[in-house]
């Protein structure tokens, strides 16, 4: 009985080994943004590594948030009208990513301020947290990101280790079989990513939006809801201690869906203490014809809010 528990003890021991081995190889970063390629805003993951990672351009802005960002942001525009109104040579870049979730935003902020002197980060802000991680997290983040992420109303913490698991073992698969770990793929020459269209909104979908956002809302408990957004408040705070450790200013910039109420108050005793929060002028996100769909607005009206937008920063970038 003796020789069988340790038999069996030994046999467990092998893939135990196996699986810490698999975590504590460190995967190339460029072959981590590039693996989201297949699910992965078409490409735009591997954009932002050769933007933060291979690019001689310096940041010294950075938009980080969802596709609202990408769409809202026109950073070629913004950059030229605050250079021309302060006459410096600041480069402005638009890091949006598809999808919501404050973790991809902390991975993407610390792999940026590490190789990139930046002097401000302009974080997006929504009507309401998302209290979901990023289905492209597990498939960049580092080891000690995925181990290290809170745990506390992380509904993603165990799925999140099974799919870096799994790239784990796709990485170590290429590094045993030679293959073409950097997986090269072409990427557009920009060095901005703004990423508008021109596309107008469905009217009735934005009355239904509208109609929803400003109807009776659902009966809430204050500390149930501050349990749920504590997971992706908890990377604010990591995104802030990222800003101070490398002293760069960090602001936000309020990007909500159309049609939703605007509630100042709130948002300044939850983000005010961290940045100044920049609103756009409410007659931009209250005109219909500024947007795409319920979610995004259009190219018109990311570029005549683009030199509103440089105003805004001209007072607060150093």
């Amino acid at each position: 009985m003796k020789k069988t528990l340790s038999n069996i003890a030994l046999f467990s021991l092998i893939p135990l080994l196996f699986l810490i081995a698999i975590f504590i190889i460190p995967v190339n970063r460029k072959y981590a943004y590039n693996f989201v390629i297949r699910g992965g805003c078409e490409g735009r993951s591997s954009w932002i590594y050769q933007r933060m990672f291979d690019s001689d351009s310096a940041i010294d802005v950075a938009f980080i948030g969802s596709s609202h960002t990408m769409s809202a942001v026109n950073d070629e525009l913004t950059e030229k009208h605050f250079n021309d109104s302060t006459h410096r040579n600041y480069k402005f870049v638009n890091l949006g990513y598809c999808g919501f979730g404050r973790d991809f935003h902390y991975l993407i902020t610390k792999d940026l301020l590490e190789h990139k002197k930046v002097r401000c980060i302009v974080l997006e802000l929504n009507e309401a947290e998302s209290q979901f991680g990023n289905g492209s997290f597990p498939n960049v983040a580092a080891t000690s990101d995925l181990f290290g992420a809170p745990i506390a109303f992380n509904r993603s913490y165990f799925p999140d280790l099974y799919k870096g698991l799994l790239l784990r073992i796709q990485y170590f698969r290429e590094l045993v079989t030679k293959e073409n770990l950097q997986r090269d793929l072409p990427i557009p020459e920009s060095r901005f990513g703004f990423n508008g269209t021109d596309r107008n909104a469905d009217l009735q979908q934005l009355e239904d939006a509208k109609r929803k956002n400003y109807g009776p809302q659902k009966l809430t408990i204050p500390f149930v809801e501050d349990g749920l957004n504590s997971y992706a408040m908890a990377y604010v705070h990591r995104i802030v201690a990222l800003a101070e450790k490398y002293n760069v200013q960090i602001c936000f910039l309020y990007l909500p869906e159309y049609g939703f109420p605007l509630h100042a108050e709130d948002l300044k005793n939850t983000y005010g203490r961290y940045g100044k929060i920049i609103i756009p002028d409410m007659q931009v996100l209250d005109t219909p014809t500024n947007w795409c769909d319920k979610g995004h607005l259009n190219t018109k009206a990311a570029n005549s809010y683009s030199n509103t937008l440089a105003n805004e920063l001209i007072g607060l970038i150093r």
